[in-house]
Formats: C-alpha cells, structure tokens, sequence
C-alpha cells in the first residue's frame, strides 16, 4: 500500500519494505561464529570491508561502529557488456531483527566515520542504518575519472543501484528486519522512479527532493548533461 503525503511543497511518500524475500542459498547465513565484518565479506559483489568507530564525546559518549564496504555495480543496468564499478556503501549495523533504513542523500559518503550523519529514521528506531554513496561521487565512478562523460547518471541508473545492494543485503539473511527506504534531493527522486519496479516495498520517504516535469531545468550548470537530471 502506498501512501503519500503533499506537505509544504515536499512530496513526503513514506513505506516500508517487505521482507519476505527468499534467502539467497550462495550466501553463508548468520552464524555466531561470523562477524559483521566476515558476514559481509562473503556477500557476493562485497569487497574491501573495513571498520571505523565514532569518537566518544561529551555529547555523543557512545561510541558507534560502521562497516565500509564496496559494492560491484553494473555501469548501465539496460546493458551488462559495458561492466561495473564499485559503488561505496557504509552500515551501522543494530541487530539482525531490527529495522533496516536505506539512505540516500544523493552524493558522496563520509570517508570518517565521525563525520557521517545517520539518518533520522534510523536513529528515531534505532534501525540499521546502510548508506549508499550517489554514482559519480567521491570513489563511486561508473566512468575513469580523466574520461568522465557522464553517461549513466540518472535517476533511472542510481534506482537500480539502490535495488541492487538491497537485494544483496536482504538477501544474506543476515538483515531480518522490515525495510525503510529515505531518501533527499535527487537521491530521494531516484528512490519514488523506483516505485514502479519494485515490488517489495511498502513505503519509501524523500526529503526535500524536487519534483521534475516535462520541463528541463534551467539551472546553470558547467556540464550540459548535468542542466537536465
């Protein structure tokens, strides 16, 4: 069931994941004698898995742990023979049966672990909080960086990103909990293009995002592919 809400000019469109997907019989399920860390090594398409803890503070005095890892994409979803990339992903992870909140901001991720934001959602239910980095961010370039020509950057492309690693990680059977998508700018944009294609969801939430139409932007821009997203 969908649900949406118009509210002071943002399109507010809140649901949840189902999680009835299958469990993916390649994958090693939880085992106390696996770590976080060698859980999600064995994933496959994970690679480079590591961890950083957030400084204690005054404020914050308990510490947090993040697990950073990358996730192989594919450079153009309506066409495998172009390839992949590797695409950074970050987890705070709760517990297996808590709930699971997918951000996306719609650009590059924190490196440090300390200067991550968690999304609201997830601390409000003290949730999982998984971030995707936004394709051609920081370390996430579908294309080489002296030949970037921007030609999968998309709303369409960065919604099958977020479909895939969901796949992935609903699929260990590591991540129990039902699942809640949130999203901001054209990040969030990229999350309601994915509406109609995936049919596990119950919900999805984006915050501040615009609402494109038929009409280009008309915004400056350097690159001219860019005027347009």
């Amino acid at each position: 069931m969908w649900i949406a809400i118009l509210s002071s000019g943002l399109v507010l469109t809140s649901c949840f994941y189902d999680d009835d997907n299958p469990v993916n019989p390649e994958v090693p399920q939880e085992s106390s004698e696996l770590t976080v860390e060698q859980w999600l090594a064995k994933i496959p398409g994970v690679s480079d898995v590591t961890v950083q803890k957030t400084t204690a503070t005054e404020a914050n005095p308990t510490q947090k742990t993040y697990y950073y890892f990358y996730f192989e994409q594919q450079v153009d979803h309506t066409d495998a023979t172009k390839g992949t990339f590797k695409q950074r992903v970050v987890l705070r992870y709760e517990g297996k049966d808590a709930v699971n909140v997918l951000h996306t901001q719609g650009y590059n991720t924190a490196a440090k672990a300390d200067d991550l934001i968690p999304a609201t959602l997830a601390s409000v239910l003290n949730g999982n909080h998984i971030e995707m980095e936004y394709r051609y961010f920081d370390s996430s370039l579908p294309e080489p960086f002296e030949n970037l020509e921007f030609n999968y950057l998309s709303s369409m492309q960065a919604s099958e990103d977020y479909h895939a690693i969901v796949t992935a990680l609903k699929g260990s059977g590591y991540l129990n909990g039902q699942w809640l998508a949130t999203g901001t700018s054209k990040s969030g944009i990229a999350l309601l293009h994915s509406m109609p294609t995936t049919t596990r969801r119950k919900a999805i939430t984006t915050w501040i995002s615009t609402c494109p139409s038929a009409r280009p932007s008309v915004r400056a821009s350097p690159i001219p592919e860019l005027a347009n997203l």
